[in-house]
């Protein structure tokens, strides 16, 4: 009977110089050693209870960071990995910029790359496919969800939050409709006092979110 194998891969997104960067590390071991890939790893049943946890020790492992919300995206199997059949369980996660610290000898480097420039990279197993379907998978949520808070600080003003909303999407997104539908949202508090924002440094009114920024969604799609 053939080997069977259970691996967590972890899709983590930030925003860098209004670009969407996901998170990588380069291998230092076989197979595909030299070649870029998702940070991920084996399960392993004496230290996790389930997919999430294991993503998370593999996650702060290999990177150094440390995210409390990740969300399950996909089971992926088949034969990828040369050292056997593989079922593989993907999380994605948006987080703030932030930098990398890799803990294992398995790691030569981890580090941000901005989705625009994958294709100029040697992607291991399947990773480059998960990624895309990540891609796909934020980008729908952020149409009804406020997911992209993740990527703010805890106190945010519309101005930057529309920023992160137009990355993801690859469009614009119209400051007045934010501003319409956070005002009447109940889990979202204005906050006294004001930032600048942007290059002109308008004021912008604060913003934070009274309840986990998972549970927030919006009565209606933000864009179609």
């Amino acid at each position: 009977m053939q080997k069977l194998t259970a691996t967590i891969d972890n899709v983590i997104f930030t925003i860098r110089d209004n670009e969407l960067h996901v998170l990588m590390v380069r291998r230092a071991t076989s197979p595909f050693v030299g070649q870029w890939a998702l940070p991920g790893g084996a399960v392993d049943t004496d230290k996790d209870a389930d997919s999430k946890s294991a993503a998370s020790r593999i996650l702060k492992l290999k990177t150094g960071l440390n995210i409390s919300y990740l969300e399950q995206l996909k089971t992926y199997m088949g034969n990828f990995d040369p050292r056997g059949y593989t079922v593989s369980v993907a999380h994605f996660a948006l987080t703030r910029d932030a930098d990398l610290l890799p803990k294992v000898d398995s790691v030569h480097e981890a580090k941000w790359v901005p989705v625009s420039m994958l294709k100029d990279l040697q992607i291991a197993f399947i990773h480059e496919e998960i990624i895309n379907d990540a891609i796909v998978r934020l980008q729908q949520k952020s149409r009804y969800s406020l997911i992209p808070l993740y990527c703010l600080p805890r106190n945010f003003t519309v101005p930057e939050l529309c920023r992160v909303l137009s990355v993801i999407l690859g469009r614009e997104v119209a400051r007045m409709t934010v501003h319409r539908r956070i005002d009447k949202m109940d889990e979202i508090t204005k906050l006294e006092g004001t930032k600048s924002t942007g290059k002109s440094g308008r004021s912008g009114t604060l913003y934070t979110a009274n309840k986990p920024i998972d549970q927030i969604t919006f009565d209606r799609n933000l864009v179609d």
